[in-house]
C-alpha cells in the first residue's frame, strides 16, 4: 500500500498515471507545434535506425530483408492498384488517393460496425420468421382451435 500514498491526489482521489499510448500521442503534438524539435527528433530517430541496422547480427539482417521484400511487395500491388482506379477515372497519377494502411484503430472500427450491422441483421431476420409463422398458421405456427 505504500505505493499508492506516494501516487499524486487531487480532491482526495488517487490520480493515475497516464498510458504510454496517452504520453506518446502527447509528445508528437508537441513535436508538431515546435518546428525545431521536430528537426531534431527526426535526426535522432535516424540515427537510431542507423545505429540499430549496423548491430544487427546476420541471422537479424535476413529477418529484416525478408520482411522488408513482403512490404514493399505490398507497397507495389496497392500502388499498382491506385493506378488502374487512376486510369480507369481518367486522372494523371493514383499516388495522391491511394489507400492508407490501416491501423489498429480502423480495424476496431471496422469489427464494431460489422458486429452491430451483423447483430442487426439477425434481429431483423428473428423478426420476420416469427413474423411469418404468426400469419402460416397462428403464433409461431401452430394452429388454433
Amino acid at each position: 500500500m505504500q505505493g499508492l500514498a506516494s501516487l499524486p491526489r487531487v480532491s482526495g482521489k488517487i490520480l493515475q498515471p497516464l498510458g504510454g499510448a496517452v504520453n506518446m500521442r502527447k509528445y508528437r503534438q508537441r513535436l508538431k507545434n515546435d518546428e525545431s524539435k521536430l528537426q531534431e527528433a527526426k535526426q535522432a530517430e535516424k540515427m537510431r535506425s542507423r545505429r540499430r541496422r549496423q548491430s544487427m547480427t546476420e541471422g537479424d539482417k535476413l529477418k529484416y530483408r525478408e520482411l522488408s521484400k513482403i512490404r514493399m511487395r505490398r507497397y507495389r500491388e496497392r500502388k499498382k492498384k491506385c493506378e488502374a482506379k487512376a486510369k480507369k477515372r481518367g486522372e494523371i497519377s493514383g499516388l495522391e488517393n491511394r489507400s492508407k494502411m490501416t491501423t489498429r484503430a480502423d480495424t476496431q472500427k471496422f469489427r464494431s460496425s460489422y458486429k452491430n450491422n451483423v447483430r442487426k441483421k439477425e434481429k431483423l431476420n428473428v423478426r420476420n420468421v416469427l413474423i411469418c409463422l404468426q400469419i402460416k398458421g397462428g403464433r409461431y405456427g401452430m394452429k388454433t382451435k
